[in-house]
């Protein structure tokens, strides 16, 4: 076989590897990723969200794994059999990558940059393995079963996600906290803000959250928010405050998140008990 379609796939796997690496490290570090680029474009805020792991297992470490496997192909198994068999894995797997395409673009309304150019790099897997099996080929059974396979796998994804978290167990809390004054200034490109209101669950709606970041503005109301939250000087979000009816401060907690027991023991409202 042609020695270009391996070359191809040793680098892409290389590339592969490194982003898998550096995305694993942003998930569970407090340091900014470099591709935070502005509005919409955060891989700190795809990457640190529940959305970055299935049953508890990073994407990243299983993109990792993916891409190893495809280095040993290359250097190691480099034959018609195992390139097809890289081809039609490559489309399963594909099946669940669209799918957190599909969270980041609706979800988070944010990309990751570097997770999306992984996606690119798997498709052009795909087609060198392709390329390079000839004259071997892939049957259109075989792809629909893989395509299918892909599709249960996204499936399976979206039950993992919309099972996790705590759900409405925080309703009582929440709105004990929203009734006592307690705001969380934050923005809705954060990603420590987010972690916040993923561990909240569903119950983060009763909480006021106000708006700090003012490249998020879209509206008029976003702009007061931005105004407001510029009378407190924060440095970083989240920052919880607790404010009187008049809007003056009652309590300032310190910038980051904050945990249940710290919100309750400040604020007085109770924590629901453990099942």
């Amino acid at each position: 076989m042609k020695k270009i379609p391996r070359v191809i796939l040793i680098l892409l796997s290389l590339a592969g590897l490194a982003i898998m690496a550096y995305l694993f490290k942003v998930g569970y570090s407090d340091a900014s990723s470099f591709c935070n680029l502005g509005e919409g474009l955060s891989c700190d805020l795809v990457n640190k969200s529940k959305y970055a792991k299935i049953f508890g297992i990073p994407l990243s470490g299983m993109g990792f794994l993916y891409f190893v496997w495809v280095l040993y192909i290359a250097i190691r198994s480099y034959k018609a059999e195992t390139l097809k068999l890289l081809a039609l894995a490559t489309i399963i797997f594909l099946g669940p990558s669209l799918y957190l395409s599909g969270v980041e673009f609706f979800v988070i309304k944010s990309i990751c940059v570097l997770c999306e150019t992984s996606k690119v790099m798997m498709l052009a897997v795909l087609g060198v393995s392709l390329y390079a099996m000839r004259p071997k080929k892939v049957s259109w059974g075989q792809v629909l079963a893989v395509a299918i396979a892909g599709i249960v796998l996204a499936g399976v994804a979206y039950l993992a996600h919309s099972t996790s978290g705590p759900g409405k167990k925080y309703d009582e809390f929440a709105q004990c906290l929203d009734s006592k004054g307690y705001v969380m200034l934050g923005s809705a490109t954060c990603a420590s803000c987010l972690k916040q209101r993923e561990s909240f669950g569903e119950a983060f709606r009763f909480i006021e959250e106000v708006e700090c970041d003012p490249r998020n503005i879209d509206n008029q109301k976003e702009e007061e928010e931005v105004k407001f939250c510029e009378t407190f000087q924060i440095k970083k979000t989240p920052t919880w405050v607790q404010l009187d009816e008049e809007r003056n401060t009652l309590y300032r907690f310190d910038a980051g998140i904050q945990s249940f027991e710290t919100l309750s023991s400040v604020s007085g409202c109770t924590l629901p008990a453990d099942e």
